[in-house]
């Protein structure tokens, strides 16, 4: 099975290519580069100029920072480095260029069997429907109710800590809404860094994609999301909301401990194939098909 990862490749994207590729070994990314900020900036100006010049105050007083922390907090989880390894890439794809005619025939010229996404823009049918086995994506999220962008950070500000996990699901119309293939919620510890949390979401959605990939060929089905949920934007958190939640840390309210529960919506194979390494993909197949 010919399989390409579509990521820009931040520490937990880099862990869960490092896992699929050590059983997977013919695994090939191609990474998206998306545009600076100053670009970003510009695109900001011309719908409100003045909240362009509060998101980028926010973001240099408060979120570079954070976000700079985040990586190397992950990585040093990950891979006991502050540094995380950089995946070999066959091509680099602008963000904006995703949906292009240059990526079209980039695929067609890889042929994937099965396209794996995770932290890439939004894909158009030109793109998701090219593999014959479709194409799934990893969202740092519980669907349907964390759709969209910040989604660990939302259910954890709402208190809703059976939702902070990740999902594995196919690739449809919509942002976050095709048939989910499995879900994770992730372990929860009081002392928990945002950098834990994204290292304990990786190692889940390993685990996750893992399980799902001897099965693949069959294409099995997955659970078609109902009820409830929401689609978060990244416009929507703002300063004011992070300064809640650090509130509420540095008063004593700390995460809670939870157990971690992981859930496959698809019926697997009983039999595990031999990777051209030699090397056996994962254990036999089980089905587990359990109810949210």
């Amino acid at each position: 099975m010919n399989i390409v990862h579509l990521s820009t490749f931040e520490p937990f994207d880099i862990f869960v290519h490092q896992e699929v590729k050590r059983v997977w070994p013919s695994v090939q990314a191609i990474r998206v580069v998306w545009p600076s900020g100053k670009d970003t900036r510009k695109k900001r100006r011309k719908r409100s100029p003045i909240d362009a010049i509060v998101r980028a105050l926010e973001w240099r007083l408060f979120y570079e920072r954070r976000t700079s922390e985040l990586r190397v907090t992950a990585s040093r989880h990950l891979f006991g480095s502050d540094q995380p390894p950089t995946p070999t890439a066959v091509a680099e794809v602008a963000s904006n260029e995703v949906n292009g005619d240059a990526t079209v025939r980039l695929l067609q010229a890889l042929k994937p069997d099965l396209l794996l996404v995770s932290n890439a823009p939004i894909l158009k049918p030109a793109i998701f429907g090219l593999p014959p086995l479709g194409t799934v994506n990893l969202h740092r999220g519980i669907t349907p109710e964390y759709r969209g962008e910040h989604t660990f950070f939302w259910p954890i500000l709402r208190r809703d800590y059976e939702k902070v996990g990740v999902t594995l699901h196919y690739i449809d119309h919509g942002i976050d809404t095709g048939d989910v293939l499995g879900q994770a919620t992730l372990a929860l510890s009081p002392n928990d860094s945002d950098g834990a949390l994204n290292a304990k979401a990786a190692r889940a959605a390993a685990e996750l994609v893992l399980r799902f990939l001897p099965c693949a060929t069959q294409r099995p089905r997955g659970k078609k999301p109902s009820g409830g949920g929401r689609l978060w934007y990244a416009r929507e958190r703002r300063i004011w909301h992070d300064l809640q939640l650090l509130l509420r840390q540095q008063i004593g309210k700390r995460l809670p401990e939870t157990a971690g529960c992981t859930r496959l919506f698809f019926a697997e194979n009983h039999s595990a194939p031999t990777t051209s390494s030699g090397i056996n993909s994962i254990e036999p197949c089980q089905e587990l098909i359990a109810s949210t």
